[in-house]
């Protein structure tokens, strides 16, 4: 394979650009770096990662492997990269260590314009958004994470933080839960998304309906397998009004078409 130079295409402040921006904040979140075996892989639901699979693959030389599905887990897509030389840097840069470091020597490196796309990968990776009853986004991470990088949002939120130890996990977060702060947020995140369509699909749907006014409301998932012709049935409820949007032969297909739907249907304000 021909030898790329990582430190120049990765981590060259005058080379970095809005897609290995964002695929440095998912790696962030959903990126492992093993190395001993030379190996930089990130992994995430297969249909998230179709959303930016064109944009991931114009970093980097990346293989691409399919985990099946077992049980209730859906299909997962890693990428992947075997090269001691990324393994080092990334590793210089606390990709390693990210379970309790900082991510504050890697927001250093990404110029100012473009580190959105940073936190648009790492949402899309450890963020949630909330936009029913209640407006949330948070960050999710180990116990121990150091969030001294949250200050680099350009934006005074007000953040909660939460700390818990359970018998399912130990996890700190980064939570904000008014929607004024939510949407200073998202906003920042997703600024040009519209031209760039660089994120994924339904964390950007999730924003919109934070946006809107409160009485457009979706309710329900939205799709369903009708077992008596065996096929996913997709039909939306909005302002309270039914829609139909037709069969489906999985359930992909159904839920994308939901997506998409709720997509077209939202209007920014």
């Amino acid at each position: 394979m021909e030898s790329i130079n990582y430190y120049d295409h990765f981590f060259n402040s005058n080379k970095i650009n809005k897609e290995t921006a964002y695929t440095l904040g998912l790696m962030w979140a959903d990126g492992y770096i093993y190395p001993k075996q030379n190996r930089v892989s990130i992994t995430c639901i297969k249909s998230d990662l179709d959303d930016v699979s064109s944009v991931i693959s114009n970093t980097a030389k990346w293989k691409t492997y399919i985990r099946k599905a077992k049980g209730v887990r859906k299909e997962q897509l890693t990428f992947m990269i075997h090269d001691k030389n990324f393994c080092e840097l990334l590793t210089s840069y606390k990709y390693v260590s990210k379970k309790y470091d900082s991510a504050c020597k890697i927001l250093n490196i990404i110029p100012i314009e473009l580190r959105k796309y940073w936190w648009r990968g790492f949402l899309d990776g450890d963020g949630c958004i909330y936009a029913n009853k209640n407006y949330q986004v948070f960050f999710t991470s180990a116990l121990n994470q150091d969030w001294t990088f949250i200050n680099y949002i350009p934006i005074k939120l007000n953040w909660k933080n939460v700390k818990k130890q359970t018998s399912k996990g130990n996890y700190s977060r980064k939570l904000i839960n008014n929607k004024t702060d939510c949407l200073a947020l998202l906003d920042y995140i997703y600024d040009n998304y519209e031209n760039d369509k660089i994120g994924f699909t339904r964390k950007y749907a999730k924003y919109l309906e934070v946006k809107t006014e409160k009485i457009k409301k979706f309710s329900g998932k939205g799709y369903y397998l009708n077992k008596k012709v065996n096929k996913w049935c997709a039909r939306i409820i909005f302002n309270n009004e039914g829609l139909a949007l037709g069969y489906f032969n999985t359930e992909e297909e159904a839920k994308n078409a939901v997506i998409n739907k709720r997509l077209e249907l939202i209007q920014i304000k």
